[in-house]
Protein backbone atom coordinates (compact mmCIF):
# COMPACT_ATOMS: atom_id res chain seq x y z
CA UNK A 1 0.00 0.00 0.00
CA UNK A 2 2.73 2.15 0.83
CA UNK A 3 4.46 1.82 -2.90
CA UNK A 4 1.10 2.80 -4.37
CA UNK A 5 0.58 6.08 -2.37
CA UNK A 6 4.60 6.78 -3.29
CA UNK A 7 3.63 6.01 -6.81
CA UNK A 8 0.79 8.52 -6.70
CA UNK A 9 2.90 11.19 -4.92
CA UNK A 10 5.38 10.83 -7.89
CA UNK A 11 2.61 11.36 -10.48
CA UNK A 12 1.19 14.38 -8.67
CA UNK A 13 4.60 15.76 -8.69
CA UNK A 14 5.19 15.22 -12.10
CA UNK A 15 2.07 16.66 -13.23
CA UNK A 16 2.93 20.00 -10.74
CA UNK A 17 5.96 20.30 -12.02
CA UNK A 18 5.07 20.13 -15.79
CA UNK A 19 2.60 22.73 -15.89
CA UNK A 20 4.82 25.08 -13.60
CA UNK A 21 7.38 24.65 -16.06
CA UNK A 22 4.88 25.15 -18.91
CA UNK A 23 3.68 27.96 -17.43
CA UNK A 24 7.68 29.52 -17.16
CA UNK A 25 7.96 28.74 -20.67
CA UNK A 26 5.10 30.38 -21.86
CA UNK A 27 5.88 33.42 -20.41
CA UNK A 28 9.87 33.78 -21.91
CA UNK A 29 7.81 33.25 -25.00
CA UNK A 30 5.95 36.18 -24.90
CA UNK A 31 6.30 39.16 -26.64
CA UNK A 32 10.32 41.10 -25.61
CA UNK A 33 9.27 43.55 -23.05
CA UNK A 34 11.15 47.14 -22.95
CA UNK A 35 14.27 47.24 -21.30
CA UNK A 36 13.50 48.19 -17.38
CA UNK A 37 15.85 50.44 -15.84
CA UNK A 38 18.37 48.42 -13.37
CA UNK A 39 21.29 48.96 -11.56
CA UNK A 40 23.30 48.53 -14.50
CA UNK A 41 20.82 48.93 -17.27
CA UNK A 42 21.27 45.71 -18.70
CA UNK A 43 18.69 43.69 -17.13
CA UNK A 44 15.16 42.92 -17.68
CA UNK A 45 12.64 40.61 -15.25
CA UNK A 46 10.59 37.78 -16.46
CA UNK A 47 8.37 36.06 -13.96
CA UNK A 48 10.24 33.05 -13.86
CA UNK A 49 14.14 34.78 -13.58
CA UNK A 50 16.17 37.86 -15.13
CA UNK A 51 16.40 37.87 -19.13
CA UNK A 52 19.56 39.91 -20.52
CA UNK A 53 18.55 43.36 -22.58
CA UNK A 54 19.79 43.64 -25.71
CA UNK A 55 20.84 47.20 -25.65
CA UNK A 56 20.72 48.02 -29.49
CA UNK A 57 16.82 46.58 -29.71
CA UNK A 58 16.70 48.53 -26.54
CA UNK A 59 14.49 44.71 -25.95
CA UNK A 60 14.90 41.95 -23.62
CA UNK A 61 16.15 38.19 -25.09
CA UNK A 62 14.07 35.57 -24.49
CA UNK A 63 17.21 33.38 -23.08
CA UNK A 64 17.08 33.42 -19.03
CA UNK A 65 20.25 33.87 -17.83
CA UNK A 66 21.52 34.29 -14.19
CA UNK A 67 22.63 37.84 -13.03
CA UNK A 68 26.02 37.97 -12.27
Amino acid sequence: MSSFKFAIFCIVLFSFVSLHEGFNHRHLLAVPKPCSPTANGKWCCYPSGFAYCNDSQRRCEKQCKALP
